[in-house]
């Protein structure tokens, strides 16, 4: 078997392997409000298939018929995730776009930037709150360290002078030691004490593995 036919044999493969991936790559639908956890949960798949390419224009369009064939192909698939993936209340608008990418840029332009602050409020507000009650330690601080990820990848600032950078991300982390301290259950109450008295007042992950142990 010559090397031509192995590479087209491999193509092939791989293609199909694609084509027969489910059509759903997200179980966050889009419905304009969710753009952050939307789009993320997007790409995380759409790079697991070897195609992120086609969101941010790396894989370009070639110029020969027969590789030509297989971007149109694996452009479309990415397109139709991408569909799959909106409300279909929102969906009309993008249907008529002719790439991946230029409905992964539209929707970025349009929902990027909004709603961001009532996002990010409401998910301070929800940390804030948080309280463990039933739920182990690791379950708590599990859904704690989940919206903490979301405020951050929502913050806008970001110190570019190193020192200035690490007091920020001390700062900060300190915050969230305060936060997963209020919602300890009252069992914890001497652990509070301890950790408050610290000096150097210990990380967020120093502070879980005293509680855990």
């Amino acid at each position: 078997m010559g090397s031509g036919t192995s590479s087209l044999i491999s193509v092939t493969t791989e293609i199909s392997r694609i084509h027969n991936s489910t059509l759903q790559i997200s179980p966050i639908k889009f419905n304009g409000t969710n753009y952050l956890p939307r789009s993320k949960a997007c790409m995380i798949s759409v790079r697991a298939n070897k195609l992120v390419g086609y969101l941010t224009g790396t894989t370009t369009r070639p110029v020969k018929a027969d590789d030509e064939e297989k971007w149109l192909s694996e452009d479309a698939l990415v397109l139709s995730w991408l569909l799959h993936s909106i409300e279909p209340a929102l969906n009309a608008q993008y249907m008529m776009m002719e790439s991946a990418k230029d409905i992964w840029d539209a929707i970025s332009r349009q929902y990027s930037q909004k709603n961001n602050y009532a996002q990010a409020y409401e998910i301070r507000k929800e940390s804030r709150e948080m309280s463990q009650r039933g739920l182990s330690v690791a379950a708590y601080y599990s859904n704690l360290s989940h919206l903490w990820q979301q405020l951050d990848a929502y913050s806008t600032h970001r110190p570019s002078i190193p020192t200035e950078l690490i007091t920020f991300q001390k700062d900060i982390e300190k915050e969230r030691v305060y936060d997963f301290l209020a919602g300890l259950n009252p069992d914890y109450l001497q652990v509070r004490v301890q950790v408050l008295g610290r000096d150097p007042f210990p990380t967020l992950e120093e502070f879980y593995y005293l509680i855990q142990h």
